[in-house]
């Protein structure tokens, strides 16, 4: 995101790897205090999509295929995103 923001863009090669084990160990739990904090810096950076992001990609793929016609662009994909993390969030970690 602060690439993002500095005006970097991102670049996609089939030659590469990279392997992200963050939350490896931990339960995908969208209601936790780190999915409120994106949705937060999302929502507070006006953040609304990858202007790199070919919008006929499938932003729910974990590899590079093709939007199935009836699934929703990414700038929509995120909007509910953060509306729904932020939604679900506790009162103490609303901002």
């Amino acid at each position: 995101m602060e690439a993002w923001r500095a005006g970097y863009r991102g670049v996609y090669t089939p030659y590469g790897m990279l392997v992200h084990r963050e939350s490896y160990t931990r339960l995908r739990n969208e209601s936790s205090p780190d999915m409120v904090l994106l949705a937060q810096y999302l929502q507070t950076s006006g953040f609304e999509e990858d202007r790199w992001f070919h919008p006929e990609l499938d932003p729910k793929s974990a590899t590079a295929a093709v939007r199935p016609p009836f699934e929703p662009p990414a700038r929509v994909v995120i909007r509910n995103y953060v509306e729904r993390v932020l939604a679900a969030a506790p009162a103490g970690l609303k901002g």
